[in-house]
């Protein structure tokens, strides 16, 4: 809800921009009508979900397996929720990465049994690419994502549902 509310105000600010941009301009020329400089189709992010099946093969505590989503996911991430089956193995590790065009680990949670929800963030460098601690930005989705079952029970794990800003 806070997040959604965010993305209103910031819609809702630019809105407000060009609308005071757009009578200071016609106030400016007074006698001579105007047309806006600026035009905002959409500043309102919507709120996507995608759920992706986690299964895996192999002997109970050792199957593993790697799945891709089936839809390439453009956007900002939001929150990710593990919902496991009822007999999972305490050891399962779960890994979600990006896959082509982009590359790199966006999340990794090990012997895990519990249904949770994580709100994983990306950590901003500077352009000499030092690290800026205290500092996190959301991960930015530009394709399918994979993501990789280890240590887990043979068939289905559960599923995982990410959420992301688009």
């Amino acid at each position: 809800m806070q997040k959604q509310l965010i993305f209103w105000a910031r819609g809702l600010g630019a809105a407000l921009t060009v609308a005071l941009l757009a009578a200071f301009v016609c106030v400016a020329c007074l006698g001579e009508p105007q047309q806006p400089a600026v035009t905002v189709a959409s500043a309102a992010a919507s709120l996507r979900l995608e759920t992706i099946a986690l299964t895996a093969t192999g002997a109970d505590g050792a199957a593993t397996g790697v799945v891709t989503s089936t839809n390439a996911l453009v956007g900002e991430l939001a929150w990710l929720y593990l919902d496991y089956t009822a007999s999972i193995s305490d050891t399962t590790d779960i890994t979600l990465s990006y896959t082509s065009p982009l590359g790199g680990q966006v999340f990794a949670k090990t012997d895990s049994v519990t249904d949770a929800m994580w709100y994983p963030m990306a950590s901003p460098v500077t352009n000499a690419a030092a690290a800026i601690t205290d500092g996190h930005v959301p991960f930015v989705l530009s394709g399918k994502l994979q993501i990789d079952v280890g240590q887990s029970t043979s068939g289905t794990v559960g599923s995982l549902l990410v959420a992301y800003w688009r």
